[in-house]
């Protein structure tokens, strides 16, 4: 008998990229309002401080789970475990997690370190609720892309981002709840997503209440383990500045932090389209053969096509944007937008290469090229922002993508074989394809709402 993770709806893949990738700009196009919200109405210091508590739970929360969420996803989706157990693990290894960062943050939070001193020790122990729910409502995302229920993503994804928005308006301006307002809007929005989706598990997917296992466990956590140094440095990579700045900023330079951390998160986003294809590749090549290096090769260059357009327009626009969106005080993001955008491009690819890696079981390459590209970052930032300030730390954040996408480029190369333009180079052939699958998707529209209640 078929399971019910295993019936998972078999549409094409540009239909399910399409529907990944419209979920994930529409949510972006939400969020862009509680940014905005952040902005204005904190004000580069208080949105600071919020960066460094967001930053603080996200990177904790990632370190004390062991990337149990890829060892999930990946032996839910070959087979090697069931669903129900794939959660349960999930669930406990989180749940411990958590606890162990509590212990340990409570007496660093009252401790006077320079990096706690960067926001109120309020802020800091709201941003604990975040630890948990961050990390669930991600992994339990990246289980649904691998069972490849897209259409639930479509509608969950703008639910969180609007829930999240409605809320830092009514919280933030509203009730004038500053950086905890926030931060509340935040914890609220994850919760919603974790919840979400373990009631689609439950309803669609054959999600049953289960003892963790400590044989699955292990299992999923030693291909976690050999992973949870790449999806560390995945997440350094981008956050490095904003750590290392709590650690080596006076606390009067709060405002730098804020207005690095906002064009950081927006310059982040152009790398959703990457991410989407990286994600929807996944599932369908898994122990990777010959005969999906091309595919690999397309990815790589819609990838890169789609993000260069997308970040040469918004950097013609930047200035008049950034003063809409984020008032006067943060027209300093400008010079910073223009300097990250090259480690945005390598970073495109790096979503694809790092799919390759992950699909052919070698996620120790991932890991390899992350921390090269986290001590490239850090060493330019510990030399560049005491010289340069903001456009040094935004200096060093590219330099560290960009040698990470390198060498993750490199090997790539080594182990197939594939020529350089074969997989770089545009070809006529990679336009009508995005026209055929544009036409497709469209042509399928109607179907949309089966999608989502599949």
């Amino acid at each position: 008998m078929t399971s019910p993770e295993a019936a998972a709806p078999r549409t094409a893949a540009s239909q399910d990229a399409a529907f990944f990738l419209a979920a994930r700009v529409i949510s972006l196009l939400i969020s862009l309002g509680s940014q905005s919200v952040l902005a204005w109405f904190l004000l580069p210091e208080g949105r600071g401080e919020y960066a460094v508590c967001v930053t603080f739970a996200a990177v904790a929360g990632l370190l004390f789970t062991l990337s149990v969420d890829k060892g999930s996803l990946y032996h839910v989706t070959t087979g090697g475990a069931r669903l129900s157990q794939g959660v349960a693990s999930v669930l406990a290894v989180t749940l411990a997690g958590s606890a162990l960062v509590a212990v340990l943050a409570m007496p660093l939070i009252g401790s006077g370190a320079l990096f706690f001193k960067q926001a109120d020790a309020g802020s800091f122990h709201l941003a604990l609720a975040l630890v948990p729910l961050v990390y669930l409502a991600n992994a339990f995302e990246v289980q649904l892309t691998g069972l490849r229920r897209f259409g639930w993503l479509a509608a969950v994804l703008p639910a969180q981002a609007a829930l999240v928005t409605l809320l830092t308006v009514a919280l933030v301006w509203g009730f004038d709840g500053g950086v905890n307002g926030a931060l509340l809007a935040l914890i609220v929005g994850n919760g919603f997503t974790a919840a979400a989706c373990l009631w689609y598990f439950r309803r669609r997917c054959g999600l049953t209440f289960e003892m963790p296992s400590i044989g699955i466990g292990a299992r999923l956590l030693g291909y976690g383990l050999r992973y949870h140094p790449a999806q560390m440095g995945n997440f350094l990579d981008s956050r490095l500045g904003i750590l290392l700045l709590g650690v080596i900023a006076a606390r009067a330079d709060v405002g730098d932090i804020g207005i690095f951390a906002t064009a950081s998160a927006i310059m982040l986003r152009f790398g959703i389209p990457a991410e989407v294809l990286g994600t929807v590749l996944f599932p369908r090549s898994a122990g990777v053969t010959e005969d999906r290096y091309a595919l690999f090769g397309l990815c790589l260059r819609l990838a890169c096509g789609v993000t260069v357009a997308g970040l040469a327009l918004f950097i013609l626009l930047s200035p008049p944007l950034v003063r809409i969106f984020f008032s006067e005080r943060f027209l300093d993001m400008v010079p910073l937008i223009r300097i990250i955008a090259p480690g945005i491009l390598a970073l495109a690819a790096t979503a694809i290469l790092s799919t390759y890696f992950l699909a052919s079981k070698r996620p120790h390459v991932c890991s390899w090229g992350s921390w090269i590209g986290i001590a490239v970052n850090a060493a330019g930032i510990l030399t560049l922002y005491p010289l340069f300030g903001m456009e040094g730390a935004a200096w060093a954040m590219t330099l560290g993508l960009l040698i990470e996408g390198l060498f993750l480029a490199v090997v790539f190369h080594r182990a197939t074989g594939i020529p350089l333009a074969s997989a770089w180079l545009p070809r006529a052939g990679d336009a009508a394809y995005l026209w055929r699958s544009g036409r497709a998707v469209l042509g399928q529209a109607y179907g949309w709402r089966r999608t989502v209640g599949a």
